[in-house]
């Protein structure tokens, strides 16, 4: 998925050691997948976010909360969600050297005079991590039937046992008793 930029420029708010910085809004995001699961955010995501120099650095920390539309994994029905992630990302200023090179992935660099950053990354890394592994319309879904396919929360199925068990691709395996 491409981001859409959200840029921000450290200097001069974030200049001197110790200083801070409070960013608080929507970053404007329609939807994002994550694996084979789709989502559709209804107002955007909003971010609290804190960047603080430490010195040659800056700690970004904070919150993300989204309201998100996804597919119930037990019945396939759209499913609500609030996500409420923690963000958090590590700016240098200057790249590291050779002997101490830290792994990429683990900060954004930001050279002076411009020290602009790309927030970007920050905030969908925080959404993606918030997203639970169980995606549940409502927390009492039955789901639907493995047999017929009928929705089990708005109808009664009405398989048999015996056709339960036709259908069951281990079926097969009662015989070897």
């Amino acid at each position: 998925m491409d981001l859409k930029p959200y840029l921000y420029t450290l200097l001069p708010d974030l200049a001197d050691t110790g200083s801070y910085t409070v960013l608080e809004g929507t970053y404007e995001l329609e939807g994002f997948q994550k694996g084979p699961r789709s989502f559709i955010l209804d107002k955007g995501l909003q971010y609290a976010l804190t960047m603080t120099n430490t010195g040659g650095s800056v700690v970004i920390s904070g919150t993300v909360t989204a309201q998100v539309t996804g597919e119930c994994d037990r019945c396939l029905e759209p499913a609500y969600l609030l996500l409420e992630g923690e963000a958090e990302g590590y700016v240098l200023f200057e790249a590291p050297s050779s002997e101490t090179q830290a792994d990429t992935d683990e900060y954004i660099l930001a050279q002076p005079p411009e020290a602009i950053i790309d927030l970007a990354s920050v905030l969908y890394s925080a959404l993606i991590l918030a997203v639970p592994p169980i995606i549940l319309c409502d927390e009492d879904c039955a789901g639907i039937c493995a047999s017929c396919g009928v929705n089990l929360n708005e109808d009664a199925c009405i398989c048999t046992d015996s056709q339960i068990d036709e259908n069951n691709p281990f079926a097969s395996l009662k015989g070897l008793l």
